[in-house]
């Protein structure tokens, strides 16, 4: 159990099924305007693999995170429906820009 006070983290599988390699993959408290790190680094997520995704919730008090995804051909796509990352065992990015939510 983390101390009060204290950063925890989270953690999902992300699973991407865009057509397209995702470069960047940014996790933001639902109420930030602050995308933060990339939680990916310097790898990459190719379409039709998975990862999983540890990201800290800082002072976030809520469960409600939303997500960026960078491509490596420069587009982006925005996810800001504040999804409840307490609940979800992974994300499933689709090409048509949607998702599926697996909740564990």
């Amino acid at each position: 159990m983390p101390l009060p006070g204290l950063t925890t983290a989270e953690t999902f599988w992300a699973l991407n099924n865009t057509g397209k390699e995702i470069r960047e993959f940014y996790v933001s408290a639902h109420e930030s305007t602050n995308w933060g790190n990339d939680v990916l680094g310097r790898s990459t997520l190719p379409d039709g693999m998975g990862t999983k995704i540890v990201f800290s919730r800082g002072v976030s008090t809520s469960c409600n995170f939303d997500f960026k995804l960078v491509y490596t051909d420069g587009t982006s796509q925005i996810y800001q429906r504040g999804r409840d990352v307490c609940t979800i065992m992974a994300i499933v990015y689709n090409e048509d820009e949607s998702v599926v939510l697996k909740i564990g």
